[in-house]
């Protein structure tokens, strides 16, 4: 997938294949609102429509890679891989207080090169929590924590409460949501 901003700063996702030699579109250039390929020059509009052949004027009417719905919601950028049709920006979880400025919130950016499957077992067995982290979250009070998990539909929710242990002063609950597609 290549994905970029438009001048006026919305996001696009496109197939990062041009659909005449395959070359990776992300190799290519940005000029606007129009990605270049970097093989022959095809140009590609946002929508993933070819809109220039640089060595014809006919432009074959299947020109065109595909075009990924996007919505950005709470300073994340969420794709559909699916079919467009049936993306439904209501499914996205709701990260609010990632926007709210009477949250403390700071984000960023974790590359992890491993299977995501276990990446999600680490979210969600945080029993290790006190062997690995612990000045922070790992202490004993954590590991023998309560907890919950459910089912939510395609939703799975595991939500542990620490009463006055983080904070010292207030109750914690720490909650991951994990969406099963």
């Amino acid at each position: 997938m290549v994905l970029f901003r438009t001048t006026d700063g919305k996001p696009v996702a496109l197939e990062d294949r041009c659909c005449h030699r395959q070359a990776p579109l992300s190799m290519g250039k940005l000029a606007g609102n129009v990605v270049t390929c970097p093989y022959h020059g095809l140009q590609f509009d946002t929508a993933g429509r070819c809109i220039k052949v640089p060595s014809q004027e006919k432009i074959p009417q299947n020109a065109r890679v595909k075009s990924y719905p996007v919505v950005e919601k709470n300073h994340w950028i969420w794709i559909w891989t699916g079919e467009a049709a049936k993306a439904d920006p209501a499914l996205i979880e709701d990260f609010h207080w990632m926007d709210d400025p009477g949250w403390g919130f700071g984000g960023s950016y974790l590359k992890v090169e491993a299977n995501y499957l276990l990446l999600v077992e680490n979210l969600l067995d945080t029993t290790h929590l006190p062997f690995l982290h612990p000045t922070s979250l790992g202490t004993d009070a954590f590991a023998k924590s309560e907890f919950e998990v459910s089912r939510e539909g395609d939703r799975i929710k595991v939500a542990r409460w620490l009463m006055n242990e983080l904070l010292r002063s207030c109750t914690t609950l720490i909650s991951l949501s994990i969406v099963i597609t």
